[in-house]
C-alpha cells in the first residue's frame, strides 16, 4: 500500500507541474501576443500601445510571482541595472527642481517607455515570434504610410501645410518613425526566413516609407536619413555601391520632385538659411538652453521645466514664436536638441547621465554586433545601431527623445536589435 500510495503521490506531483509548465506556456503565449499589439499600434495607435505596456508589465509581473527565474534574462543584464541608476537619479535630481512633483512625475512616464524592451527581451525567443512581430510592424508602418498618401493626394492643409503627417501629431514625429522603420523593413527585405512574398512586402513598404519622408518635407530627419546611410556605406563594404547608387538616384528624384512641388525645394533652401524663422528661433533655443544650463550647472532646473522656465525668464526679445501672454507653457517646451533639453534640465549631473546611458546602449549594439556570425551583413544588432544613429542625428534638431509614440516604438525596435541574433538562430516555436 506505502508504494502504491507514493506511485499516486508522485501522479499527482507530475501532473501539477505539467499543469503548471502548461500555466507558463500560456503566459508567455499572451505575452506575445501583448507584443503583437505594441508591434501593430506603434506607428497608428498610441492607446494600443499604452494597453500593450499595461498588459505586458502585469503579465511580467506575474511570471516574477510565480517563477523568477525566467525574468533573469532581464535582472542578469547590466542595461537593466544601469537604467534603475538612470532614472533613481534623475528622480533625485528632480527633489531640486522648480516643481519637485511635476519633475518626478515626468521622469516616470519616461521610464514606463521602457517597458516594451524588456517584453521583447522575455517574449521573443524564436524565430518564429520574431517573425511574425516584424510582420505586424510593418502593416503598422504601412497603415500611417498610407494614411499619408491620403494627406498627400487631397492636400489636406495642417497646421503646417502641405506636409504628411500620417496618423501622428506632427510631420517631424512621423518622420522620426519612417527613420526607424525603414531599416527594420530594410533588413527584413534581406532575412532568409521570410518568403519571397513578404521580402517584396518589405521593399515596398520601405520604398513607400521613404517616399512619405520625403513627403514630410521634415528637414532634420532629411539630414539623419543622409548621414545614416553614409554611416552603413562606411561600416559595411557590401552595401557601398548600392547606397551609392540608391543615394544618388534619391537626390535626382527630389531634385524632379521640386519641380512639381515647390514647397520641397523651399525647404531644401532653408536648411542653411539662418533668417528662416524656425532656423533662427532653434539657434535662440539652444542659446537659452545653454544659458540655463550655466545658472543652474549642477542639476539644472528640473525634468520637463525646460518650456516653463525658457517662456517666462529665458526667451529672448528677438524671438518671434511666442507663448499665450496667460499660459507660459502653450510655448515651445522644449530647446529642439536632446542633449540641450538634458543638459538644462538636469544640469551637468543629469546631463552627463543621459550621455553615458545611451553610449552605453551605443556600446552594447556594438559589442554584440562584432560576435555576429562571419558574412552576416544584417545582424539585428547593427539594425539597431543605425536606428539609434538616425533617432540621434535628427534629435540634434528636434526633441524626438520626449514624444512618447517615438520612445514606444524605439524601445520596441531596440529590444528586438538586442536579442533578435540570438531568437532567429531557434527555430522551436515552442519555446518559451
Amino acid at each position: 500500500m506505502i508504494l502504491v500510495d507514493n506511485f499516486i503521490d508522485r501522479i499527482k506531483k507530475y501532473l501539477y507541474y505539467l499543469l503548471k509548465e502548461e500555466e507558463y506556456m500560456r503566459i508567455y503565449k499572451y505575452l506575445y501576443y501583448d507584443i503583437l499589439l505594441i508591434a501593430i499600434g506603434s506607428n497608428i495607435s498610441t492607446f494600443l500601445t499604452l494597453w500593450g505596456i499595461i498588459f505586458g508589465f502585469l503579465f511580467l509581473l506575474y511570471i516574477g510571482m510565480h517563477e523568477k527565474k525566467r525574468l533573469d534574462i532581464i535582472f542578469e543584464d547590466s542595461f537593466f541595472r544601469i537604467s534603475i541608476l538612470y532614472f533613481v537619479l534623475w528622480i533625485i535630481l528632480s527633489t531640486q527642481s522648480i516643481e519637485p512633483l511635476h519633475s518626478v512625475e515626468a521622469v516616470g512616464s519616461t521610464a514606463y517607455r521602457l517597458i516594451p524592451f524588456f517584453l521583447v527581451m522575455v517574449g521573443i525567443s524564436n524565430q518564429k515570434y520574431l517573425k511574425i512581430t516584424c510582420l505586424f510592424f510593418a502593416v503598422s508602418v504601412l497603415l500611417t504610410d498610407l494614411m499619408a498618401v491620403y494627406q498627400l493626394i487631397t492636400n489636406m492643409i495642417s497646421l503646417w501645410g502641405l506636409r504628411v503627417l500620417g496618423f501622428s501629431h506632427s510631420p517631424t514625429f512621423f518622420a522620426t518613425h519612417m527613420l526607424m522603420a525603414i531599416p527594420v523593413l530594410w533588413w527584413c527585405a534581406h532575412k532568409e526566413y521570410f518568403s519571397g512574398k513578404e521580402k517584396g512586402f518589405f521593399l515596398f513598404v520601405m520604398l513607400l516609407s521613404l517616399l512619405m519622408l520625403i513627403a514630410s518635407q521634415t528637414r532634420g530627419a532629411w539630414i539623419s536619413f543622409v548621414v545614416t546611410s553614409i554611416i552603413y556605406a562606411v561600416f559595411c563594404k557590401n552595401m557601398r555601391k548600392k547606397i551609392a547608387i540608391g543615394l544618388s538616384a534619391l537626390f535626382l528624384f527630389v531634385g524632379a520632385v521640386s519641380v512639381a512641388y515647390p514647397s520641397i525645394q523651399d525647404r531644401i533652401d532653408s536648411i542653411t538659411d539662418m533668417q528662416y524663422t524656425s532656423n533662427s528661433e532653434r539657434v535662440l533655443m539652444w542659446k537659452a538652453a545653454i544659458e540655463i544650463t550655466r545658472d543652474h550647472p549642477l542639476a539644472g532646473i528640473g525634468s520637463d521645466e525646460f518650456g516653463y522656465v525658457y517662456n517666462t525668464q529665458y526667451i529672448s526679445p528677438l524671438a518671434q514664436e511666442r507663448p499665450k501672454t496667460d499660459d507660459p507653457r502653450s510655448g515651445h517646451g522644449h530647446p529642439h536638441n536632446n542633449i540641450l533639453k538634458r543638459f538644462s534640465e538636469g544640469g551637468l549631473i543629469g546631463g552627463s547621465a543621459f550621455v553615458l546611458f545611451n553610449l552605453y546602449i551605443l556600446y552594447r549594439l556594438i559589442k554584440q554586433y562584432k560576435r555576429r556570425e562571419r558574412g552576416n551583413d544584417y545582424s539585428y544588432a547593427f539594425m539597431g545601431i543605425l536606428i539609434f544613429i538616425a533617432v540621434h542625428v535628427e534629435g540634434l534638431t528636434d526633441t524626438n527623445f520626449t514624444n512618447v509614440p517615438i520612445m514606444r516604438e524605439f524601445w520596441l525596435l531596440l529590444g528586438l536589435a538586442w536579442i533578435g541574433d540570438s531568437a532567429e538562430k531557434d527555430k522551436n516555436q515552442l519555446q518559451v
